[in-house]
């Protein structure tokens, strides 16, 4: 094997550096998704609650709309 020089070492460490680089990066990238989905884990009840409560005020001005006071009861 002829002995490698200053040039071939610098590009080999060149591209080990980017390699980890590029590891890092795509770790840094998955933590952020995977902050984002507990996020929005955490947040699904209170969606979940905020939906209902649209819903029932839907309902509520739809039947004082409608002068429906037995659609208010149910």
């Amino acid at each position: 094997d002829p002995p490698l020089s200053y040039g071939q070492k610098s590009e080999i460490h060149n591209k080990l550096s980017d390699a980890f680089d590029y590891g890092k990066k795509t770790n840094e990238y998955a933590a952020s998704i995977l902050n984002h989905i507990k996020t929005a884990i955490n947040n699904l009840p209170l969606m979940i609650f905020r939906i209902m409560l649209e819903k029932q005020k839907m309902k509520f001005f739809a039947a004082i709309n409608n002068n429906n006071i037995v659609a208010l009861l149910a």
